[in-house]
């Protein structure tokens, strides 16, 4: 009997979500937006001290995304935040800072790299490295951030740390200046790709998280999503809305061999530019 509504329950639960989808129809996931408006939902005020390997991108000075600090001379984002740019030094950014657009070290793109099989249609791979034109000082509040091993994917409910300058809310038409940060749950992989199932395709070189009310939003794009142990899992990729049941944020997974062994290819200096 027992059996009997577990069973009830998942169909109930899979047939709420295609109702969801059938909703919403093939849109496009609104978190590859370019518009620089676009805080975390649901989140708090923080300071770069407490996440020294955030930085944020701009291009044509205008707010993007988000990233994180691999070394003096590269940034890891999301392939997309890199993808339609004409010449790398369009592309500039801040480390160091609270703020969004004051403060800390300035610094502007030589070259971008993004995964060869990464297209805006399909969402797959979306990891990018923008190199910098010259090199970074570290310092307390300029950090190269520590990756997962591979092979270290995040459970089901563990914890994920977000941080960026997105929208507070889906509709905000201004980003915050201060940065701040929120935490998700990693949600199971076949429910996403059930949640996804009309608008993308949900590989294993991704995972999912959420949480009532939480999420990363527009502009929080490419940002890094961090473990409880202080290690970046994940990029902040696309999400249909923002905290939007029943479809969850998804997230580059940095664990993936095929998302690592490209990364260690651009800082190798063995992956071609694509500006």
């Amino acid at each position: 009997r027992g059996r009997s509504v577990d069973t009830m329950q998942l169909f109930l639960g899979s047939l709420t979500v295609l109702c969801a989808l059938l909703a919403v129809g093939h849109a496009r996931p609104e978190r590859l937006t370019r518009r620089n408006d676009l805080m975390i939902i649901g989140g708090d005020e923080t300071t770069i001290e407490k996440f020294p390997h955030q930085v944020a991108l701009e291009y044509f000075f205008e707010f993007r995304c988000g990233g994180s600090i691999l070394n003096e001379n590269f940034i890891l984002t999301a392939a997309h935040c890199l993808y339609d740019t004409v010449k790398p030094w369009q592309l500039s950014g801040r480390a160091g800072s609270s703020l969004r657009s004051e403060g800390g070290q300035a610094f502007t793109g030589k070259a971008t790299f993004y995964h060869p099989e990464f297209s805006m249609k399909k969402l797959q791979f979306d990891v990018g490295l923008l190199q910098l034109d010259k090199p970074l000082t570290l310092s307390e509040t300029v950090k190269p951030v520590s990756l997962v091993p591979v092979g270290n994917s995040p459970f089901v409910g563990d914890h994920i740390t977000l941080s960026g300058w997105g929208v507070t809310n889906k509709g905000d038409d201004k980003a915050p200046e201060q940065l701040r940060t929120t935490q998700v749950a990693v949600t199971s992989h076949w429910k996403c790709r059930l949640a996804y199932a009309l608008t993308a395709k949900v590989s294993d070189h991704m995972f999912c998280a959420s949480a009532d009310g939480k999420d990363s939003c527009q502009g929080d794009s490419g940002g890094p999503a961090m473990t409880a142990g202080g290690q970046q899992v994940g990029i902040v990729s696309f999400g249909l809305g923002c905290a939007n049941w029943p479809f969850p944020g998804v997230y580059t997974d940095l664990s993936n061999a095929e998302v690592r062994e490209y990364i260690d290819q651009v800082l190798s200096g063995k992956a071609e530019a694509h500006l």
